[in-house]
C-alpha cells in the first residue's frame, strides 16, 4: 500500500503534462494501460454528478489521485478475475447496464465508459466471489459466509502485489 501511495502521486504528475495526448498512458497496471483520457473521463464524471447532486467538486491532484486509483482497482479485478479463467461476456454487461437504467441512447460517450467500466467491475467481482464461494463449505451458514466473505478479502487484498502500478518512463 504504501508503494501505491509513492507511485499514484507520480502517475497523476505525469498525467498533467505533454499537452493534449488523451491516449498517453498515466499508469500501467498487469497487462492493462490507463489514458489521460480515462483519467479525465472520471474526474469529469464525477464532477457531472456532484454538479447533479449540487455538492462542490474540485479537480485537484488529491481527487485525481484518488480517481486514478479507483481505475487501478477496477483494472486489477479484471486481470485477476482472467487469471482464474472468468470472462464476461458484453451481452452480460449490456443486460447489467440496462437494468441499472444506464443504457441509453445518445448518452455521452464518455459517461457509457465509465458505466461500462464499473459494472464490469462489479461483474467480475460477483463471478470472483461465487468462484471462491464455491469451494467453502461449512454446515454453519454465519461460518459459512463469513469464511466466503473472507476469501474474498484476501483475493483483492492480494491484487496489488500481483498487478503492480507501473508508470511510463518520461
Amino acid at each position: 500500500m504504501r508503494r501505491l501511495l509513492v507511485i499514484v502521486p507520480l502517475a497523476v504528475a505525469a498525467a498533467g503534462c505533454g499537452g493534449a495526448h488523451g491516449d498517453r498512458v498515466v499508469a500501467s497496471v498487469g497487462t492493462a494501460s490507463i489514458t489521460r483520457e480515462q483519467l479525465d473521463e472520471t474526474v469529469d464524471r464525477f464532477g457531472e454528478e456532484a454538479a447533479r447532486e449540487g455538492k462542490p467538486f474540485v479537480d485537484n491532484a488529491a481527487v485525481r489521485r484518488h480517481l486514478l486509483g479507483l481505475l487501478v482497482y477496477r483494472a486489477r479485478i479484471e486481470q485477476g478475475a482472467a487469471s482464474l479463467g472468468i470472462t464476461l461476456s458484453h451481452d452480460a454487461v449490456e443486460q447489467r447496464l440496462k437494468s441499472l437504467g444506464e443504457a441509453e441512447e445518445g448518452g455521452d460517450e464518455g459517461d457509457d465508459a465509465f458505466a461500462e467500466s464499473s459494472v464490469r467491475a462489479q461483474l467480475y467481482t460477483e463471478a470472483v466471489y461465487r468462484r471462491l464461494a464455491a469451494r467453502i463449505r461449512d454446515a454453519d451458514p454465519q461460518r459459512r459466509q463469513a469464511r466466503r466473505n473472507t476469501a474474498l478479502a484476501h483475493w483483492l487484498a492480494a491484487l496489488p502485489k500481483r498487478f503492480p502500478v507501473r508508470l511510463p518512463h518520461a
